[in-house]
């Protein structure tokens, strides 16, 4: 058997091991409050299968080499932080293990000290403490922009669109292949730069508006409706792109782009549908 074969073997197997609701530890006799020793395993209670992850967090998790005992903590340590007041204080008052466990959850590499929490914003902080899942992200000042830790990265959906768009933007993905889904949320994150050209008297560009200033626009509606308006303009960018291509692989991806937003477009009307009748 190959090495990957192997791999790929073990990965399956924590899946159904922690899915099953056991996970196999050697020696162990230390039970916490939310498992019971059985032998040479750990059964997680009903408590603990109320802190379930999602398949994409769990995958990540595991990805991220996370074994079940740390995949139970960091759902008792998210559970935790839902009614803390402030993310940035329950992260400053988390034990050592703990902050190596969130770091290692979230693949943060900057050291986790007080100082450097104190640089984050508190939605920062929070996204921290969720599952690493995009729909578990929070937009606090609803910018469009996810800051994650000290980063600020862009999540497509935003975290304040509506549910139906995800749903939308997920039948999408399905849609397209493998390759191609990373790179598609790039059509949406060029039209959020369009909106936010900085141009001077001239009309030259000189830059763009970024999340926080004055001037910046989210483009990105917590309105249904508004989302067609998006796909509009899409479309106009699209016609405009199509005139200055620079060759046929150009006009060709613009094809596609555009066949990706009619898919979406489509998929989200079905939504609406689906909801009104």
């Amino acid at each position: 058997m190959s090495i990957s074969s192997i791999a790929s073997s073990a990965y399956t197997t924590q899946i159904m091991s922690y899915q099953k609701g056991t996970c196999a530890v050697k020696q162990t006799t230390a039970t916490s409050n939310n498992t019971t020793s059985t032998g040479d395993s750990v059964t997680i209670s009903e408590e603990a299968h109320q802190k379930r992850f999602t398949d994409t967090a769990l995958n990540l998790l595991i990805r991220r080499d996370l074994s079940n005992e740390d995949i139970e903590r960091f759902g008792n340590i998210i559970q935790e932080a839902d009614s803390a007041e402030s993310a940035k204080d329950f992260l400053k008052n988390l034990s050592p293990e703990d902050i190596d466990l969130v770091k290692r959850a979230n693949k943060y590499a900057p050291t986790l000290n007080d100082s450097h929490i104190d640089t984050m914003s508190e939605e920062g902080a929070r996204n921290m403490l969720v599952q690493p899942d995009n729909r578990a992200f929070v937009d606090l000042n609803d910018d469009g922009i996810v800051d994650h830790g000290v980063a600020r990265t862009f999540v497509f959906p935003p975290p304040n669109a509506p549910e139906s768009v995800k749903d939308a933007w997920d039948e999408t993905l399905e849609a397209l292949p493998k390759n191609e889904r990373l790179l598609a949320s790039t059509i949406f994150l060029t039209q959020q730069m369009s909106a936010n050209l900085k141009v001077d008297d001239t009309g030259k560009v000189i830059g763009f508006y970024q999340a926080g200033e004055e001037g910046f626009k989210n483009i990105f509606s917590q309105q249904e409706d508004d989302w067609f308006g998006l796909f509009d303009d899409c479309d106009e960018y699209f016609d405009f792109s199509e005139k200055y291509a620079q060759d046929s692989s150009h006009s060709r991806q613009i094809q596609k782009n555009r066949a990706i937003v009619e898919l979406f477009r489509s998929n989200l009307a079905g939504e609406s549908t689906q909801a009104t009748s």
